[in-house]
This record gives structure tokens, sequence and C-alpha cells, in this order.
């Protein structure tokens, strides 16, 4: 996810669901392996939505992973 979504999906107000967001560092250079691991709990709780949600809540709420290194993910940990 880039900045640009970023602000249109997760810092929009007035939207009518929900986004939780994870911020991580994993790329090897940067020596977090917490990161990596909390990310792999992360995936596993928003992939469990699908077995948990009914289909009134379904798109109510969204998971989103931004790595540092990615997609210009240090411009939205700078904001």
């Amino acid at each position: 996810m880039g900045q640009k979504d970023f602000e249109e999906y997760v810092r929009q107000k007035g939207k009518e669901y929900s986004t939780l967001v994870m911020f991580t560092a994993q790329s090897p250079s940067r020596g977090c392996q917490i990161c990596t691991e909390a990310a792999e709990e992360f995936s596993t709780l928003a992939k469990s939505t699908r077995y948990t949600a009914t289909e009134s809540n379904y798109a109510s709420m969204f998971f989103v992973l931004v790595d540092y290194d990615e997609h210009d993910g240090h411009r939205i940990f700078d904001t």
C-alpha cells in the first residue's frame, strides 16, 4: 500500500469501515526479528476473519500491513 492509498483508505474520515494497520520493517537489513514474527501473527489474525465474520460485517474491518521498505512505506511512517 502506497502513501496515496493509505491516505484514501486509512486516514480518510467518515468511512464506513475500520482499518487495523501494522507498521513493520521486515527487511533483513533492518534486523527487526520481532517485526517478522509479529507480521506472521497479524496475517493469521487477518485470515481468521474469513471464518468468524458474518455476511453483514465481513467488509467492516480491513487489515493493512505497511512495511518501511516497500511501496514508499517510509513516507507513510513519516506522516
